[in-house]
């Protein structure tokens, strides 16, 4: 019978910087809280994610009824997608005239256009199961010809409440069967209010 010999490696101790010469420095380690190093509560999550990971942004895309342009009475489902990245992007409108005989030119109004927002994500179902629900639930957001009210903290920062659809994709993933992934793009909407004047 064969003798055998377990070796266990001792536990690993923080490091002390005065052993190097180095009063003053603060080692930090992957497993540091953050509230220890700049004394700030970490951000809460917003949302726990099918996989019990913690969710710090999230999309909600607001369910509704409206009427087509056609006439018809439509009604779409409203969903929430946590695993998500977004883009939002935003140019100047600007308004320029040249003059004859002078340099550069004359700028008469600057202003913004609509945010421009690319929503980039992922939607999981069990494994070996296809995400049918969400996935089909989501395409009836993206069919949507109006509007749709959203709300997510991220947006907010920008004051975009309400997006329009304009482009959408939902790729295959090679042996990726349980999950769909998909890319918006959208622009931001406000309601304007017209007033009218009445006559003196």
């Amino acid at each position: 019978m064969l003798n055998e010999t377990l070796i266990i490696p001792p536990p690993i101790e923080p490091l002390n910087p005065s052993q190097f010469g180095l009063p003053g420095v603060i080692v930090i380690s992957a497993f540091t809280p953050a509230q220890e190093l700049t004394g700030v509560e970490a951000d809460e999550p917003v949302s726990v994610g099918p996989l019990g990971n913690p969710v710090y942004c999230d999309i909600q895309f607001k369910g509704a009824t409206y009427i087509d342009r056609d006439g018809t009475t439509k009604t779409f489902a409203g969903i929430t997608l946590q695993t998500i990245l977004m883009v939002v992007d935003q140019q100047k409108k600007i308004v320029t005239t040249s003059i004859d005989g002078a340099d550069g030119e004359v700028i008469e109004y600057i202003g913004n256009s609509n945010f421009q927002v690319q929503i980039n994500g992922v939607i999981d179902g069990p494994n070996g199961v296809y995400p049918r629900a969400a996935v089909t639930a989501l395409l009836g957001v993206c069919d949507v010809r109006r509007p749709i009210d959203v709300v997510c903290w991220y947006l907010q920062q920008f004051g975009i409440d309400k997006l329009v659809i304009t482009d959408y994709a939902f790729p295959q993933i090679p042996g990726g069967y349980s999950s769909q992934q998909f890319s918006i793009a959208a622009l931001s909407s406000k309601a304007i209010e017209a007033k009218i004047k009445e006559p003196a």
